[in-house]
């Protein structure tokens, strides 16, 4: 699903990059968290406006592109990513229309210049995002930001870094997993 995407932000000039639990599961072992059920992707508001002109697109492998009517609210009730005063904070969804799983694409907007901010509200200097790093997750070329840890740890603290185990799993440093751990 993954690949299927990026092969259509590539035909349109679109560079996503990787996010929230996708960019965790890069850092880690460039693979998905096995706990995580989708897959977050940012893109700057100039590429989810190129998006915008394929939304209700069905694509080859049966997948869909909805383009949030909302998109165009920049601003939120939420002061933190954890409230949840206004739910609809994704710009976008690639959806696979056989199994209901999707991708969620939220857009960065510039702030002063000096900083880009999605809806969640997450806020990132835009050193740490650009230039954009190429690199491969699970087998597939994907975009992350320029300072990968930076953006973690004013996501997620300096525990998203240095934690190994979480969630029933433990990541096993030999092997470059994360493994479920026994009941």
């Amino acid at each position: 699903m993954l690949a299927a995407f990026m092969d259509v932000a590539r035909a349109v000039g679109v560079k996503p990059i990787l996010a929230h639990g996708a960019l965790i599961g890069w850092w880690w072992a460039r693979q998905l968290l096995p706990w995580d059920d989708d897959i977050d992707l940012l893109v700057s508001y100039d590429d989810l406006c190129v998006l915008r002109n394929l939304d209700g697109n069905e694509f080859e492998g049966g997948y869909l592109l909805e383009v949030n009517p909302n998109h165009v609210v920049h601003k939120s009730l939420n002061r933190d990513h954890r409230q949840n005063l206004e739910p609809n904070r994704i710009d976008a969804r690639f959806i696979d229309t056989s199994s209901g799983l999707y991708i969620d694409i939220t857009a960065l907007r510039a702030v002063e210049g000096k900083w880009l901010m999605t809806k969640c509200p997450h806020t990132f200097a835009v050193e740490s995002i650009y230039p954009l790093q190429s690199s491969k997750l699970a087998g597939v070329e994907v975009f992350i930001p320029a300072d990968v840890e930076d953006v973690l740890r004013c996501e997620y603290g300096n525990d998203v870094l240095a934690r190994t185990t979480f969630n029933g799993y433990r990541f096993d440093e030999i092997a470059g997993v994360w493994k479920m751990l026994p009941n």
